[in-house]
């Protein structure tokens, strides 16, 4: 079935024969890898096929050589785009620590404004002079 394909794509007559300048050029292609590009026999497993065979952009792709689909695409824009975080639970547990951070500041600066113990006056009594004129009875 190979050679009826290959027969099919350079003759120029579609006549199942080819030319010497035909062949030639049919050769020169094979031997380039022309028909890499290409699979056969996938009718005989039919329904029941054991792996999946796919033809994804020009690219013939099986379980075999599915690490081949990338080349088939242009790389993404944003692939040169490196992420912050590695992983989600990385971002959660920095925002976590920002936020608490963020919230110890905070109560630094209200307890700088509002002290818990305060120093008191001491306290004064009841009718006391500080420096009598008197300072004993006898």
């Amino acid at each position: 079935p190979t050679d009826y394909f290959i027969g099919k794509q350079f003759g120029a007559e579609r006549d199942l024969r080819m030319t010497a300048a035909e062949q030639q050029r049919a050769v020169d292609a094979l031997e380039a890898g022309w028909l890499d590009k290409y699979s056969f026999g996938h009718e005989q497993a039919g329904a029941l096929k054991p792996f999946p065979v796919q033809q994804r952009h020009g690219r013939i792709i099986t379980v075999d050589n599915a690490h081949e689909l990338a080349d088939a695409f242009p790389p993404h824009p944003q692939s040169s785009v490196s992420p912050r975080f590695a992983t989600q639970q990385d971002m959660r547990m920095q925002r976590k620590t920002e936020r608490r951070n963020r919230s110890a500041a905070l109560n630094d600066a209200w307890e700088a404004r509002n002290p818990r113990l305060v120093p008191e006056p001491e306290h004064a009594q009841e009718f006391h002079v500080a420096s009598p004129p008197m300072t004993n009875i006898a």
